[in-house]
């Protein structure tokens, strides 16, 4: 992760987040992986690789530094196996760090990846603009959104919220960064008017690690926030806390 900040690496490259994947079932067992020779034998064949630091030493190294973590073939685990495996995980960690289950190999791209939330903050706000004045529409097509979303992970929430305007960027991230570890968002992205500048300023989260700078260009547009989180994530306190509004998305029960 490191070598991200490398001058060389920095000038071209952006670290969005560190995703961290691990074996359920084998940490429920006690291990870091079922088969350790196998792993071992792989690891020697790969030049590349660290061959000198302990597997459990690189195990505490990558849990180390995820901003999310992904904890496989959940769905052959019952819950005390799944508590063991995240009690592995959580005595490694030296922050707050969202841990997702994940069953049958199927992970929820958008909020591990992030992938179309952007997309998503622009369909949901042209349909807040059509549909402005009409209540009644207006919430019912925002659950049939909102479902559509979640179909095959409804374990995972989706919300976006209006944001009028901030006095201070960095104040903003920062804020952004606490309500990651307080609420459990697992990601976020948007942009928001900051007072006294002609750009807006664009943060992305991946779980406590923000990122933010300014726009290159002016948009016309309010500011906006997707955030995503596990179901019963509270939307309605985060937009509170922002001075924001929830425009899109609703709580799962």
């Amino acid at each position: 992760v490191q070598a991200f900040n490398w001058p060389d690496i920095k000038s071209q490259v952006m670290l969005d987040g560190v995703v961290t994947l691990v074996d359920g079932p084998a940490l429920a067992d006690g291990g870091v992986a079922h088969d350790l020779e196998a792993l071992e034998a792989q690891r020697a064949a790969d030049e590349e690789l660290d061959h000198e630091s302990p597997i459990d030493e690189l195990f505490a190294d990558q849990i180390g530094a995820a901003n999310l973590i992904v904890l496989s073939k959940a769905d052959v685990l019952d819950s005390d196996g799944i508590a063991r495996a995240r009690s592995v995980v959580e005595g490694q960690l030296t922050a707050p760090t969202p841990i997702i289950p994940v069953a049958g190999g199927a992970a929820p791209m958008d909020a591990i990846l992030g992938l179309g939330m952007e997309d998503q903050a622009h369909e949901r706000a042209q349909h807040m603009h059509h549909h402005h004045g009409d209540d009644h529409d207006d919430d019912h097509d925002d659950e049939h959104h909102h479902h559509h979303h979640e179909h095959g992970h409804d374990e995972f929430a989706s919300y976006v919220i209006a944001l009028e305007g901030v006095e201070d960027a960095q104040t903003f991230q920062t804020s952004i960064a606490q309500m990651a570890s307080e609420f459990g968002i697992l990601r976020a992205k948007g942009r928001v008017p900051v007072s006294g500048k002609a750009l807006p300023f664009v943060v992305q989260a991946v779980g406590r690690r923000v990122d933010g700078y300014f726009a290159r260009e002016a948009d016309n547009g309010g500011g906006q926030l997707v955030v995503i989180g596990l179901a019963g994530l509270d939307a309605d306190a985060i937009a509170a806390r922002l001075g924001g509004t929830v425009i899109a998305g609703h709580a799962s029960s």
